[in-house]
C-alpha cells in the first residue's frame, strides 16, 4: 500500500458564529480574562468584534453587581462595538420582537445578528423562563443565543418572583 501524505490546508479564520463566545464564557467561569479568551476565539475568527463584545458582557456581568437588569443592559451597550451601538439601543427600544428583528436584526447565528437579539431577549423578559421562552419562539440560533442568555441570567442574584411562580407551576408545584 502507498501512503499518502495529505496536506491539510488552514481553514479561513471568519467565522462569524455565536460559536466564538464559548471561549469567553469558559475563561469567564474560571475568571481568567477576555483578552486570553480571544486568543482561543482566533481559532474561529480574527474578528475584533469578538474581544469588543467580550468587554460589553464584562462590563454587563459587573453592571449586574450593583443595578438591576435593565440599567445594566443600558450601560453595557457603550462598551459595545461603535458600528452596533444603534441596532443595540434598539434592541432596549422596541419591545416587541419580530418589528425589532425583521427591521434590525434577525434570527441567524452570525454574532451581528445574534448579540442584538440577545441583548432585546434579556432587556424585555422579567425571568429566565421568559427569556428561554421568547427565545424559542424567536427561532433561528436558538441554543447558540441560549447560551449566554443563561450566562447573564445567572448572574442575576435574586430570582424574581415571577419566575418562581411559572416554573411551580409548569413542574406542577
Amino acid at each position: 500500500l502507498k501512503k499518502s501524505n495529505p496536506t491539510l490546508e488552514q481553514p479561513p479564520k471568519d467565522d462569524d458564529h455565536l460559536v466564538g463566545f464559548m471561549p469567553y464564557l469558559a475563561f469567564k467561569q474560571f475568571h481568567l480574562s477576555s483578552k486570553d479568551a480571544f486568543k482561543l476565539t482566533q481559532l474561529f475568527s480574527e474578528d475584533l468584534t469578538y474581544l469588543e463584545y467580550f468587554y460589553m458582557f464584562d462590563h454587563l456581568f459587573e453592571f449586574l453587581k450593583k443595578h438591576d437588569k435593565k440599567k445594566a443592559i443600558t450601560n453595557a451597550i457603550a462598551y459595545a462595538p461603535k458600528k452596533y451601538h444603534d441596532v443595540l439601543l434598539k434592541a432596549t427600544e422596541i419591545e416587541d420582537s419580530n418589528t425589532f428583528i425583521d427591521t434590525y436584526a434577525g434570527r441567524a447565528c452570525a454574532i451581528q445578528y445574534s448579540i442584538p437579539v440577545i441583548i432585546h431577549v434579556l432587556y424585555h423578559q422579567d425571568c429566565y423562563l421568559d427569556a428561554l421562552q421568547k427565545n424559542a419562539m424567536i427561532g433561528g440560533s436558538v441554543a447558540d443565543r441560549a447560551t449566554l442568555i443563561g450566562a447573564i441570567y445567572g448572574e442575576i442574584e435574586k430570582p424574581q418572583e415571577i419566575c418562581l411562580k411559572k416554573i411551580s407551576k409548569l413542574l406542577g408545584i
